[in-house]
């Protein structure tokens, strides 16, 4: 049997093969997570951009539609006979009420659109993180895994009596 024919048949005795097994990945693997989770990020500003562009249109729409019916109201209003102007004024009151409580309501829902964006935004890039760890420690070497239980292992202890 050559040396060649051992390496293949037995990974273990190979240097090159199963030494991401033993150590850790080299730094490239890293590389590939952070290049990952960069384009992620970038997608997701792209994404969250278009999403904020639709909203600020359909609010800017809505603003308009409320603007054009308090000027639509007072031109009624101005319009209406003299002697029913006074009337005409109590009732266009009334309704400008209403459109600063419609205005009111599009602002909040302006206000809970951005932090709900904000929310999924975050909660998102918390998990791609933790998955992009679990895939690092996943990854890690035996080398490496075991001194990190060793290390949780022999950790001294506040309470630890000293010899004589």
């Amino acid at each position: 049997m050559t040396t060649s024919s051992i390496a293949i048949n037995d990974p273990w005795r190979s240097p090159a093969v199963g030494e991401d097994k033993i150590f850790n990945l080299p730094d490239e693997v890293n590389i590939f997570y952070q290049e990952g989770h960069d384009r992620y990020i970038a997608q997701m500003d792209g994404v969250i951009n278009h999403v904020a562009v639709m909203v600020e249109t359909g609010l800017n729409d809505a603003k308009g539609i409320i603007s054009r019916g308090k000027k639509e109201i007072q031109t009624y209003v101005q319009g209406l006979a003299p002697n029913l102007q006074e009337v005409g004024k109590k009732a266009a009151a009334g309704v400008q009420v209403k459109f600063a409580a419609l205005e009111q309501s599009v602002n909040e829902k302006q206000g809970q659109l951005v932090d709900s964006l904000a929310k999924k935004y975050n909660d998102n890039l918390a998990k791609v993180n933790s998955r992009i760890e679990e895939m690092k420690a996943e990854n890690r070497g035996l080398v490496d895994a075991a001194k990190t239980r060793s290390k949780a292992s022999f950790r001294p202890s506040s309470t630890s009596r000293t010899c004589c």
